[in-house]
């Protein structure tokens, strides 16, 4: 009797475990098809002549912003969040925050993209723009204030 009730509360308690690994995972499967997402949005912009357009994906509400700074031009980004992200990889563009929540991907460089340093703030769903003019040859990556007329630099 005893044993069987030992084998029940085992049995419970790894069937939790199980439980947030698995949504664990799904968090960092959600984040990585995030980034993978802009990836290839960017690489196929790159390769048109022209393009614009808004990508809205879905991200875990624990990632709370999504930033695209130049770390060698910190301009527009606030102490706190160069305070967050002064450990990070020179190379890398996008950065995800806060840096604990993202799984291994806080962090990446996306390559072809041109931007003013910016931060989405994540509500579940993020919204970034994308565009590109034939006379270009970068993509160029904004939040909501992004204007691809043909007056922009």
């Amino acid at each position: 009797m005893i044993f069987s009730i030992i084998i029940i509360i085992a049995i419970i308690i790894s069937s939790f475990i199980v439980i947030k690994w698995v949504l664990g995972n799904q968090r960092c499967m959600q984040i990585n098809l995030f980034i993978e997402d802009i990836k290839r949005e960017v690489d196929k912009s790159w390769k048109t002549s022209e393009t614009s357009f808004t990508m809205e994906r879905n991200l875990p509400t624990a990632i709370k912003r999504i930033c695209f700074i130049n770390l060698n031009d910190k301009r527009g980004i606030s102490n706190d969040i160069l305070a967050e992200i002064r450990e990070y990889n020179e190379v890398d563009n996008l950065f995800l925050m806060p840096r604990k929540k993202a799984c291994e991907r806080h962090s990446v460089e996306i390559e072809n993209i041109k931007f003013d340093n910016f931060c989405v703030e994540n509500t579940g769903t993020v919204n970034i723009k994308f565009g590109k003019r034939f006379d270009e040859d970068f993509v160029r990556v904004g939040g909501e204030s992004l204007s691809f007329n043909s007056e922009d630099e």
